[in-house]
């Protein structure tokens, strides 16, 4: 019992002296005088609700507690900064991420607590695309929920994917390939930004980084060493467009969630859209920089659902699967 208090000793202080800190800028907002709106204040109860969102992933006590306290310090954080581990738990399986910044924070509030890539109830994928993993929330997150499915997570960033490697490290059933998602195989320039969810093919020679290895969808597969992916997350900053019409393989594919950029993509979502006839589209957010959407094509693959409406192009911002369809579609098993 002594060891067990002694080694838990350190937790405890950090919860000390981050309760203390939280104190300090609480006072220096003065909410009590009327300073509501005062940037300190704003800032302490911004931190302290997402931090208390983040501690429920945890598996007990002792996680969900680190958890809040990392939290809390990756919310003060405006840059790079010293990693904080982050625990994710799923009934016995558990993932630690090791988040920078209060941005990469915000991505895995989206992620795992919003759901912002939860397609509903689908027929269960053998094989996953993760086009767009950026530091593995997106790959952790669809593990859990399809624990049975191989994922083939991609992503460019040079500065990134050895933080990918890491994060999806003992994950079972994941392999990762390192290029940038375009129409066709090549070498092109990359713009990093580590501060921003904005890392793209470079546009202008003037923003141009390190040189990515660029393939297709098409490619990615055949390097995977597998014919077909049943689901496809995308999220590429913009190259969503041009890779998704190059697919030729998009027929076999049941579902797809990601996210379209039409000032990066020089594309109105309305033209994105049109790419995914034979889906049921739903736009889940919807902003002038940014869709985040689900797709799930017609019968999901199986004979018995084939009387799911067909959608009408342009009509996916209001339109839903009814719940007996939607219930038909994730019936099915493959």
């Amino acid at each position: 019992m002594k060891k067990a208090r002694r080694a838990s000793k350190p937790l405890y202080r950090r919860w000390w002296r981050s309760l203390r800190r939280l104190w300090r800028t609480f006072r220096r907002g003065r909410p009590w005088a009327g300073n509501y709106a005062g940037p300190a204040a704003v800032r302490w109860v911004s931190h302290l609700l997402l931090a208390a969102r983040v501690s429920t992933l945890g598996r007990d006590l002792r996680s969900r507690l680190a958890n809040f306290l990392s939290a809390h310090r990756l919310g003060t954080m405006e840059g790079t900064g010293a990693r904080e581990a982050i625990t994710v738990a799923n009934g016995r399986q558990s993932n630690a991420l090791f988040l920078c910044n209060r941005l990469e924070l915000e991505i895995l509030r989206d992620v795992l607590l919003d759901d912002e890539y939860e397609p509903g109830a689908i027929p269960h994928p053998e094989v996953i695309l993760d086009l767009g993993s950026n530091i593995g929330t997106s790959v952790v997150f669809l593990r859990h929920r399809f624990p049975d499915a191989r994922i083939i997570g991609v992503e460019p960033d040079p500065a990134t994917f050895p933080r990918l490697e890491r994060n999806v490290r003992g994950v079972r059933g994941v392999s990762l390939i390192q290029a940038a998602v375009s129409a066709e195989d090549g070498w092109s320039a990359f713009r990093s930004e580590q501060l921003s969810p904005l890392s793209s093919l470079a546009s202008s020679p003037s923003r141009a980084g390190p040189t990515v290895r660029t393939s297709s969808i098409d490619s990615i597969l055949a390097e995977a060493g597998v014919s077909h992916a049943d689901l496809v997350k995308i999220d590429v900053e913009g190259s969503e467009y041009e890779a998704l019409k190059a697919f030729s393989g998009l027929r076999w594919v049941n579902t797809i969630v990601g996210e379209f950029h039409p000032p990066l993509a020089g594309k109105k979502p309305d033209k994105f859209f049109e790419l995914l006839r034979g889906f049921e589209v739903k736009a889940v957010r919807r902003s002038p920089n940014k869709t985040s959407f689900w797709a799930v094509r017609f019968g999901g693959g199986c004979d018995d659902a084939r009387d799911v409406g067909h959608a009408e192009p342009g009509g996916h911002d209001d339109r839903q699967v009814e719940p007996s369809a939607r219930s038909r579609v994730g019936s099915c098993s493959r």
